[in-house]
């Protein structure tokens, strides 16, 4: 068979050039509604936060002292934990105005929906199209469709940054855990049990039956490091504990928001397995139309031909007895 792929292109350019001069269009491009540019807006900014809490991960959870970077080379530099907050705090906050405006988008669903019921009662419920009908139940369920998808993928997204800072709270504790277990091992901390140390000042000074036995033979010089040494460790612990109380408290708010997510997730499945249900129906509906149509056209083209018959049986019959008495 030979190769007629040219002679095809060829054809379909002419055709093409001449619909041009005729002022018709072969293809009309679909315009998507309001609705559904909305719908992936937010998309696009859900995708960006995943990419940013992937990109900063590493650095998250590296728990240095090392300030970042923000040139190119910002995703492998370490974070300080002022920054890791500030992460923490952005996160929640497009966490909840993504949320917002998937709940605005729900919000303008349900009053279309509304709006459509109301026009659908009176006298316009006895004309009822039924492929109109199946064309709007479709277009119901892809919006809720939609719809869950961006909760789904806002959750799971909120789920990783949970992960992360669940993360970050474990080994910031077992980082203040590891500086007591070194302190311990340091100091005889059984010994200094009973001893309560002052703050160092020139006032301040201790007697020799106030000493435990251990530090009696320290000058007073060495006895106010050790003060110094043990208010700057007490320092350090009380703001590593700080660090960790924050970042409970930012845990806690987003997983606020994940249990908010979780339980409108589930109240969209039921919804959506519910127009799931009506939209069958309605199918059902207008395949059982379609055959009463299809068996009311073959009974009417049946009883047609019996008149037809007739009709034509009695006009000749009509013709003989014309002939007859003429």
């Amino acid at each position: 068979m030979p190769d007629i792929t040219n002679i095809y292109f060829e054809t379909a350019r002419s055709f093409q050039e001449k619909s041009k001069k005729k002022g018709t269009q072969l293809y009309v491009p679909h315009k998507s509604d309001v609705f559904t540019r909305e719908c992936l807006k937010v998309d696009e900014s859900i995708n960006e936060l995943a990419l940013y809490l992937e990109r900063i991960r590493a650095s998250y959870l590296s728990l240095g002292k090392r300030v970042a970077n923000h040139g190119p080379n910002s995703a492998n530099q370490q974070l300080t934990d002022k920054q890791r907050d500030d992460i923490d705090y952005e996160t929640k906050m497009i966490i909840q105005q993504t949320l917002m405006r998937i709940r605005s988008l729900e919000d303008l669903e349900r009053e279309r929906l509304n709006k459509e019921a109301k026009n659908a009662g009176g006298i316009s419920s006895f004309f009822v199209d039924m492929k109109q009908e199946e064309m709007k139940k479709t277009t119901t369920l892809h919006r809720a469709g939609m719809l869950w998808f961006l909760n789904d993928k806002l959750k799971r997204v909120s789920d990783r940054h949970s992960a992360q800072q669940e993360i970050r709270l474990s080994r910031q504790v077992e980082k203040t855990k590891s500086m007591l277990h070194n302190v311990g091992e340091e100091t005889p901390l059984s010994s200094l049990r009973d001893f309560k140390p002052k703050r160092p000042s020139p006032e301040n000074h201790y007697t020799e039956n106030e000493l435990p036995e251990v530090l009696r033979d320290l000058t007073p010089q060495q006895i106010t490091q050790l003060e110094t040494e043990n208010n700057e460790l007490l320092n350090e612990l009380e703001l590593s504990l700080n660090k960790a109380k924050a970042a409970e408290k930012s845990l806690y708010e987003i997983s606020q928001i994940q249990s908010q997510l979780a339980t409108h997730l589930s109240t969209q499945n039921e919804m959506i397995e519910s127009l799931l249900d009506d939209a069958f129906q309605v199918h059902d509906d207008v395949s059982r139309g379609n055959q009463q149509l299809e068996s009311a056209k073959t009974r009417n083209r049946r009883t047609s031909k019996i008149i037809i018959s007739l009709s034509i049986f009695f006009a000749f019959i009509l013709l003989f007895f014309d002939a007859i008495t003429s």
